[in-house]
């Protein structure tokens, strides 16, 4: 259920920032989407990357898909989603 809501906030966070033309939303989308993956593992960069493709066979989502950073973003969220799974294996250490 947790996973649900940072997935689905995380897809609700992009499309707003691509459809209002808001960048700053993204951050927070990315951010979502670590937690995501924290959760269920890479299958969750699996599912946005295809869900962007299916999205971007329509002309007018393809435009809205390149608002959205989607290397820098995905990459920060790896990066992101990395970290805090060391900081729950550092804080296993100490318990």
């Amino acid at each position: 259920m947790v996973f649900n809501a940072f997935l689905f906030g995380a897809f609700a966070l992009l499309v707003v920032s691509a459809l209002e033309n808001r960048p700053r939303l993204q951050i927070p989308g990315f951010i979502l989407l670590s937690l995501a993956v924290q959760i269920k593992g890479p299958f969750v960069f699996i599912v946005v990357v295809a869900t962007a493709i299916v999205a971007a066979f329509s002309r007018e989502t393809r435009a809205l898909l390149r608002r959205i950073h989607w290397l820098p973003g995905l990459i920060a969220a790896g990066i992101l989603a990395r970290k805090l799974s060391n900081v729950d294996e550092a804080a296993a250490l100490f318990a």
